[in-house]
């Protein structure tokens, strides 16, 4: 029980007032009478009334003390909370990620979601509806306002959990807008936060309603096979994997690798510390068009332990570096899978050669070369790049938008001293910052792909990093996409454009399962949203009679491995407004007031109390 008006409690004192009026004597006037005989009755009725005798036993003391002690606590304003809901309108938002796949005990962490919405379904009041929203890549309306606990339920069991991502801004904005439509609204959340990626955004999460996270899970123990790429090398095939332990236990047990008609062609047992990597590089596999790693673990999350991989094959592609000295890790990482056939230039020649890519360490000619750019620590404005001052600082990079060239690029732990403040023109966008300066950006200018790092090598730790080789890598990719033969992995639910050959007749999607989808395609590329299924996808084209077939790979995100639960927390408008601070508040559930009855129950006593002062008790 709660109690709403608790300011109110000084209105108790009506109950010794009441007790003193029966303590005290009335008052008399003293008079000089002749005789006492006639006054005995007068005496006896004195010494009865004297003040603060003992109180004697009073039907109407009692009814009356009751009275007030029913009208205090009504002016209290008592209330019960309720279990099925926080408000009236109840909107509650289910987080159906990856995540959510993880095991706790013998049930997964979607299914004690579940259970958690329809025990607020079972308990919810007559007069309290729900409106179910599912955080898929796009928020799902499932139901609005519905009082039905049946229909509620029906709508619950047809919601499923996705190995996919999760847009969980469109959810919040989603079920807000939704809220401030209807005062009475309440947002329940119910998912295990993992990642808690709202966190970074706490301006949208002001509100001015009621708010309950449901948090489910407990379980922080996952590994997850984060990487698994193979590359055809004079005659062979090498192998790279890499294992993150994103619990806080050591982990140990064996990791496979199998051909596409499931031979198995190499086994090895790993160990990884809480925390970390464990990487594990093949000199040569036996020709295969793909191959799939399984690791046998014991952790909550199954759907991340096994990944595939086509084998990348690559032409040579046509660089130039121009530096004055250019960094040694910058030409050790180009010449990473010999992919390229560097030429080493002092500045850009007047007669520009042509260059399937373009590197440049510092300065840059006004004019752009034919090809794509990868620009180093830029010194000097150009007409479509506005440099400022220098800013120095120590902290670490934060990715502000998901691009190919972060693909499995850590930049948690990578400092930089200084970098220059920049306005990039229109078509390049900032994908990694600190603060508000920009550290990366990709973009199209002038029909060039470019990507700018915008530090000097030499003023940060990234070239000490595993991550850097892969940096440089994923860019070389992004700048040449056309000489990639293999089709770029795809992440399940999300978009992917699918490159075509060109005069092929029909076109097929076949996905793991064996369902098989023909593609209407105009042009060599198209937009397609992939189903919610991971493994290998086959595209098969068919042209005068012969079939062409080309794998690619879909998995999960990086962010869906890290199952750690975090609390969702959400700000009161009226803190930040008064305090001008963030705060945590708490989180309201739904009350009904109960003080009607105890007046109620006064008023009834009040009619007891008169019939027996008139009955002379």
């Amino acid at each position: 029980m709660e109690w709403l008006a608790l300011h109110n409690l000084w209105l108790s004192g009506i109950i010794p007032a009441i007790i003193a009026m029966y303590l005290l004597k009335r008052k008399y006037e003293q008079k000089e009478i002749s005789s006492t005989l006639l006054w005995e009755q007068i005496v006896r009725n004195q010494d009865v009334n004297r003040p603060w005798q003992r109180l004697q036993r009073n039907l109407l003391l009692f009814l009356q003390l009751l009275v007030a002690f029913l009208l205090v606590l009504a002016v209290l304003k008592p209330a019960l909370q309720t279990e099925g809901g926080i408000a009236r309108h109840n909107i509650v938002v289910l987080d159906t990620s990856g995540s959510m796949m993880a095991l706790e005990g013998e049930q997964t962490r979607f299914e004690l979601a579940k259970q958690e919405i329809i025990d607020i379904v079972k308990k919810k009041g007559s007069n309290q509806t729900v409106t179910l929203i599912e955080v898929g890549h796009e928020p799902v309306l499932h139901l609005s306002m519905s009082s039905d606990s049946s229909e509620i339920l029906q709508a619950l069991e047809q919601v499923e959990v996705r190995p996919g991502s999760g847009d969980e801004r469109a959810a919040f904005s989603l079920a807000k807008a939704i809220a401030s439509s209807d005062p009475e609204s309440g947002i329940i959340w119910v998912g295990d936060g993992a990642m808690n990626p709202l966190s970074a955004y706490p301006d949208m999460l002001v509100l001015n309603v009621p708010f309950k996270h449901v948090q489910v899970g407990e379980t922080k123990e996952n590994i997850a096979l984060a990487v698994f790429l193979t590359q055809e090398r004079e005659g062979n095939t090498e192998g790279l994997i890499r294992l993150d332990n994103l619990g806080v236990e050591a982990q140990e047990g064996t990791l496979k690798i199998y051909t596409e008609e499931n031979s198995l062609v190499e086994m090895t047992s790993f160990s990884v510390p809480a925390g970390e990597s464990y990487t594990y590089l093949i000199e040569a596999l036996p020709e295969a068009r793909s191959y799939q790693a399984v690791i046998e673990v014991e952790d909550a999350l199954s759907a991340d332990n096994q990944l595939w991989s086509v084998p990348f094959v690559q032409g040579r592609t046509q660089a130039a570096v121009v530096a004055e000295e250019p960094s040694h890790f910058l030409l050790q990482s180009l010449k990473l899978g010999e992919r390229l056939e560097l030429e080493m230039m002092k500045s850009p020649p007047i007669d520009q050669p042509e260059k399937d890519v373009w590197v440049f360490q510092g300065s840059m000619p006004e004019t752009l070369p034919d090809g794509n750019i990868l620009w180093i620590a830029p010194q000097e404005s150009t007409s479509w790049l506005e440099i400022e001052e220098t800013v120095e600082f120590d902290g670490l990079g934060k990715r502000v938008e998901e691009h190919p060239i972060l693909q499995h690029v850590d930049w948690t732990n990578v400092h930089i001293a200084q970098a220059r403040k920049i306005k990039p023109a229109a078509g390049i966008k900032s994908v990694v910052q600190i603060g508000e300066v920009d550290l990366v950006l990709a973009g199209e200018i002038q029909g060039r792909r470019i990507v700018i790092l915008n530090f000097d090598l030499q003023h940060s730790d990234f070239p000490l990093r595993p991550a850097f080789p892969i940096f440089i890598q994923n860019v070389i990719t992004w700048l040449t996409p056309m000489q990639s033969l293999p089709i770029e992995m795809g992440y399940a639910g999300e978009w992917i454009d699918l490159p075509f050959s060109v005069g092929a007749e029909q076109r097929f999607l076949i996905f793991p399962d064996g369902k098989k989808e023909e593609l209407v395609v105009e042009g060599t590329m198209k937009p397609y949203q992939l189903p919610e299924q991971m493994g290998l996808f086959l595209i098969e084209e068919i042209r005068s009679n012969t079939k062409e077939v080309r794998p690619f790979v879909v998995g999960m995100r990086d962010s869906q491995s890290s199952i750690t639960p975090h609390e969702l927390v959400v700000y009161s408008s009226e803190q930040v407004k008064e305090e001008e601070s963030v705060e945590k508040t708490n989180s309201p559930l739904e009350t009904v007031p109960i003080a009607i009855w105890f007046a109620l129950a006064a008023l009834l006593i009040s009619f007891i109390e008169w019939g027996v002062y008139h009955r002379g008790y």
